[in-house]
């Protein structure tokens, strides 16, 4: 999606801060990057439901919740399935406080040290990296299809 159309969005939810439209944008393409399109499929996220949660995520997070109620208009999904996604970001946030570190903390701790660390040492962490975010990833997943189970 646009930067415009998240700067829409963001309008029609009530924010206005330039810090927490870039952290939107900066959240979006996380998603993007990290998600893919094939799991948000899955999911049955649209677009723009990502849209709003991600300036939601963002609003809330800097002190400035916005409007469930037009967030929940906006997203074109349905409260039931809202509240299922909030179970899911509540487990995935749980999961995260258990590790104690986020992927991207561990990220960005090896491009800071990739002139310093050995070759082999590197590729050490960076597979131990892979093998968390993959055991991450299928948590989120397990949960996903835990919150979908009792939703139904």
């Amino acid at each position: 999606m646009s930067k415009n159309a998240i700067r829409s969005v963001a309008q029609n939810l009530g924010v206005t801060s330039q810090s927490i439209i870039r952290k939107a944008e900066e959240l979006l393409q996380l998603v993007d990057i990290r998600v893919g399109s094939q799991s948000l499929t899955a999911l049955n996220l649209t677009g723009s439901c990502c849209v709003v949660m991600c300036i939601d995520l963002a609003a809330t997070g800097s002190g400035q919740p916005v409007n469930k109620g037009e967030a929940l208009r906006l997203s074109g999904v349905n409260k039931r399935f809202i509240e299922m996604v909030l179970r899911l970001l509540k487990g995935t946030r749980k999961l995260c406080k258990k590790k104690k570190n986020t992927i991207v903390d561990d990220i960005e701790r090896l491009s800071q040290d990739e002139v310093s660390t050995p070759k082999k040492q590197k590729e050490e962490e960076e597979q131990n990296i892979k093998t968390d975010y993959e055991q991450w990833k299928k948590q989120i997943l397990e949960n996903a299809r835990i919150a979908i189970k009792d939703g139904k």
